[in-house]
């Protein structure tokens, strides 16, 4: 009984530290202002972990609604280009430029 208990104690620690823990907070709105004169898309995400992530890659996608011309309707996905940071650590401001070539334009 007490090689149970302590088999059941020890998969009990061993999930906890396994288990996937959300460490990384979206903001819930986004802003579009002007940055020189072209516009930005700009949003924050927070870091909640104790060390620096380095090389974070950070993807940004539009999932819109697409009608072809013959009416045939899809969610079509969009890639959207934003500046990769070097390193993260507490709250990082991601900018898509919106500018010609921008799904958003």
């Amino acid at each position: 009984l007490g090689l149970l208990v302590n088999v059941f104690v020890f998969s009990v620690v061993v999930a906890k530290f396994q288990a996937p823990q959300s460490d990384l907070v979206w903001s819930q709105g986004c802003v579009i202002l002007s940055r020189d004169g072209v516009p930005h898309l700009l949003m924050r995400v927070g870091n909640l972990r104790c060390h620096t992530l380095y090389s974070p890659r950070i993807r940004l996608t539009l999932l819109r609604r697409h009608v072809t011309q013959e009416g045939e309707s899809y969610f079509r996905r969009d890639d959207l280009s934003v500046d990769q940071p070097a390193t993260m650590s507490g709250i990082h401001t991601v900018a898509h430029s919106i500018s010609a070539d921008s799904p958003l334009r």
